[in-house]
């Protein structure tokens, strides 16, 4: 109970009010007790979390001076993350009644002191946060170099699979995550990281489980343009509206809307170089594009091989994180499958629009994580994310797995092993170059077993079948009229 209003201060012995306990090391922190009007005397000091910091016992000296009282904490760090120190004290002293007789008060107190307990520095994770950053440029340079704006103005022609996705990236999910938060217990950190996550737009790996998976890649090329361009407004919007519940009480964790949209914007130069370098320069665009693949799956080696050991924290975090981190993706690519059918989209539109909705971009929502909060929240946020790029990887590669091993079975279709990525990037530009020629993306000459067709455009095929079968009967027709006019006149001459 607090009745004589005493408080306590913390100053860590270096002095820095973000002071930051590394893991494995020893820190001090300096209590000082204000308004004493007695004694008091510490009855006990513990870690809320031990399994992040622990604090070493000691013999707790409460001289008082001037109402003052200063002892220090030695506290040891155990492993990242975020626990409050807490301090339960006793304060003892004499209260005179009006008639002048002294009575002894004891009151409790319990104070705490949020500490923060960060990973050992090493090389590798410096080397591994600017892998991802190189990584993501060369991601989105190779995206901007696939973006051929006639064919993607064909979608625009028919723009409702686009919208549908639209809505569903920046709709669906952000309150998909912020329900997540709340039903499922996890830190405010892992929220935070849940939430950045699902404002997210889509990413090149839904743009490679639409390839595998036959569905309409052009689509989702569309959709991952559009989406990154407007995640310059919308995420920023979506955070503030979803996460200011999550960091009410926690200035390390107030969200840098300003820095977020910064390194949003800057994201854009590389897709605007590849688009440029596409329109300007096709050749070079084709020649770049087939030696960004080597040199991307050589980073992607490259980063998993460092970030095994820099990333270790992040699979030693409670089971429900996990739990989070699965239901994001899945149930996001359930909700826009569900709604992509309502709409009455085709099979190969809604798939497409079920990956762009559940696959969202985590290697950017990582990057922005730890560019744009303090360390060590930066690192425990960004957590998240990279759990659910794991996860999601693994569900799509089963699916995948599944879909390739179900055709091959059933002799549907060749394996997607005996075509070769060039291959295909060849046939896709034949039907872009076609799709270009013509005016209209309705040209199945060389049209790619990958590029699926919408409703409207089956249906446009369709009339454009039945009008050849037309003219091919009237053709016929003439045929006939002809050889029997031919057969008359050969028998008058006789």
């Amino acid at each position: 109970m607090d009745n004589t209003g005493i408080t306590a201060s913390y100053e860590p012995i270096d002095g820095d009010p973000l002071f930051v306990l590394i893991e494995g090391t020893n820190a001090t922190i300096n209590v000082t007790i204000h308004g004493i009007l007695g004694n008091i005397s510490v009855t006990k000091i513990e870690s809320e979390n031990p399994d992040f910091f622990i604090v070493i016992p000691s013999e707790y000296e409460t001289t008082v001076d001037n109402g003052s009282a200063t002892f220090p904490v030695r506290v040891r760090g155990v492993f990242i993350g975020v626990s409050p120190l807490v301090i339960h004290l006793e304060h003892t002293y004499l209260l005179y009644d009006t008639q002048g007789l002294a009575r002894l008060q004891k009151e409790t107190y319990e104070w705490t002191y949020s500490v923060r307990c960060g990973i050992r520095p090493t090389i590798w994770n410096t080397i591994f946060t600017w892998s991802l950053t190189v990584w993501l440029v060369i991601s989105y340079v190779t995206m901007g170099a696939k973006i051929d704006l006639d064919v993607v103005w064909g979608k625009f022609r028919r723009p409702f699979g686009v919208i549908i996705g639209i809505v569903c990236q920046f709709g669906i999910m952000p309150i998909l995550a912020f329900a997540i938060a709340k039903i499922v217990p996890i830190t405010t950190e892992s929220a935070i990281g849940l939430l950045i996550e699902g404002s997210c737009p889509g990413g090149w790996i839904s743009n490679v489980f639409a390839l595998m998976m036959d569905v309409d890649f052009i689509l989702s090329i569309t959709m991952t343009f559009c989406s990154s361009f407007m995640a310059l407004v919308m995420m920023p919007f979506n955070l503030f509206l979803y996460a200011t519940p999550f960091v009410e009480g926690r200035g390390t964790l107030k969200t840098p809307y300003r820095d977020i949209c910064t390194q949003l914007a800057l994201m854009m130069v590389p897709v605007l170089i590849g688009m440029y370098i596409l329109r300007r320069h096709p050749s070079v665009a084709e020649k770049m594009t087939k030696g960004l693949k080597p040199i991307s799956m050589g980073l992607i080696v490259i980063s998993l091989a460092l970030g095994i050991p820099a990333l270790s924290y992040i699979f030693v975090t409670p089971f429900l994180t996990y739990v989070a981190a699965s239901m994001l993706p899945f149930i996001g690519g359930i909700l826009g499958f569900s709604i992509a059918k309502i709409c009455r989209r085709g099979y190969p539109e809604a798939f497409t629009i079920a990956f762009e909705t559940g696959v969202q971009n985590s290697l950017l929502a990582s990057v922005v994580a730890r560019f744009s909060y303090p360390y060590p929240e930066n690192f425990l946020i960004a957590r998240l994310p990279l759990l659910t790029a794991i996860l999601t990887i693994i569900e799509g590669t089963a699916m995948i797995a599944m879909y390739v091993t179900y055709n091959i079975v059933t002799g549907k279709r060749q394996s997607l092993d005996d075509k070769s990525y060039e291959a295909c990037d060849q046939d896709e530009g034949k039907y872009e170059e076609d799709a270009k020629t013509d005016g209209t993306a309705n040209n199945n000459k060389n049209r790619p077993a990958y590029v699926a067709l919408s409703s409207q455009e089956q249906e446009d095929e369709e009339e454009d079948v039945e009008k050849n079968n037309g003219q091919m009967a009237e053709t016929d027709k003439y045929s006939e009229l002809r050889d029997e006019e031919e057969s008359q006149s050969n028998m008058n001459e006789t």
